[in-house]
């Protein structure tokens, strides 16, 4: 049986782009704009690095967790999994999650 390998970027690489906005593209064809506005470290030693990623998206946004396509003007397009985490007056929170093995 043969893998994908998907390279996501790395921390660092995403520290470089918090403030910016992706266009995220749902299975319907729906485009929302999604802003990047925290990257919330967590666990960072010489065994596991584990972060966060929070995006503000438009109230209208389906409120579902699921693999979304991400298309970033500088980063170019990737795929990853968010999770609605909270609704405020304005715009809906998704939240992606990292947990990497460095070993």
């Amino acid at each position: 049986m043969s893998e994908a390998v998907v390279t996501l970027p790395s921390k660092e690489q995403f520290t470089e782009h918090v403030d910016s906005t992706f266009k995220a593209r749902l299975e319907d064809g729906q485009v929302f704009d999604f802003h990047f506005f925290k990257l919330d470290p967590k666990i960072s030693n010489n065994i596991q690095e584990a972060f966060s990623l929070l995006f503000r998206a438009p109230l209208e946004t389906p409120p579902f967790q699921n693999m979304f396509h991400l298309e970033h003007e500088k980063m170019g397009a990737m795929d990853l999994f968010l999770v609605p985490v909270r609704q405020k007056d304005d715009c809906l929170v998704f939240e992606a999650v990292f947990n990497r093995l460095l070993v």
